[in-house]
């Protein structure tokens, strides 16, 4: 299964179990992803061990934090884009590639893919993310549906690509 299904597939047996504290615990604890989760204005309120141990800092000093003080400048144009659009729900998920700051001051290249969901209050709504290491799968699956990709990364000075298809999703 493609890893963006397969993550569509985890959030919507997530948001149906959202209830269940003991399986929402395993879930969240047992990851081989680091979750974290967002409030609406980009601060981390709780993340999992995976993604303490990834950047190298406690759970305890994630809380609280910023997603923009763990990104790498040459990204925050990028999340000042997408971003918004999610907490205005024109658009349900993304899915990024950039780099954040490892609390050594060492930068990691992290694929992360961000949704929006419903709390209890159906005018609030929450963001979880999910980080991995980036892997050159993700990389090789662009390159195949767009062959012109990597003449567009070799000649572009910026540091990152945003693709968007003609209905205005993220890749």
């Amino acid at each position: 299964m493609p890893l963006i299904k397969e993550l569509d597939h985890c959030v919507s047996i997530f948001s149906k179990l959202i209830h269940n504290d003991h399986i929402i615990q395993y879930l969240f604890e047992d990851s081989s992803l680091g979750i974290g989760f967002l409030n609406q204005d980009g601060y981390y309120q709780e993340v999992n061990q995976r993604f303490a141990k990834c950047l190298g800092y406690t759970i305890d000093e994630l809380r609280g934090m910023h997603s923009r003080d763990l990104t790498c400048p040459l990204f925050l144009t990028l999340d000042t884009y997408i971003f918004p659009r999610l907490i205005k729900k024109e658009i349900e998920s993304y899915c990024i590639r950039k780099q954040y700051y490892k609390k050594n001051g060492e930068a990691i290249d992290l694929r992360i893919d961000v949704f929006s969901y419903c709390t209890d209050d159906s005018d609030s709504y929450e963001v979880v993310a999910f980080i991995q290491e980036n892997s050159s799968f993700y990389e090789k699956y662009l390159l195949t549906i767009h062959p012109n990709l990597q003449d567009i990364l070799d000649s572009s000075s910026t540091p990152g690509v945003l693709l968007i298809n003609r209905s205005g999703r993220i890749y």
